[in-house]
């Protein structure tokens, strides 16, 4: 799973778990299986990479 989630790091994206059943929504800036690091508008925070369902790139928004 590590090699699929590396496309995704240094990118904004939204994360859906199972860990908290709230979706996440921020930049994946680290991978250290089982864990990712995630900053978020509201500080840092680390995800179990077991529990997520999904990860989508979060487009950006046109001005």
């Amino acid at each position: 799973m590590n090699e699929l989630l590396k496309q995704y790091v240094g990118k904004n994206c939204i994360i859906y778990s199972l860990e908290d059943f709230v979706n996440t929504t921020g930049v994946i800036t680290s991978l250290n299986e089982p864990w990712m690091e995630v900053e978020t508008k509201n500080g840092k925070k680390l995800i179990n990479t077991e529990y997520v369902l999904r990860i989508e790139e979060k487009p950006e928004k046109k001005k």
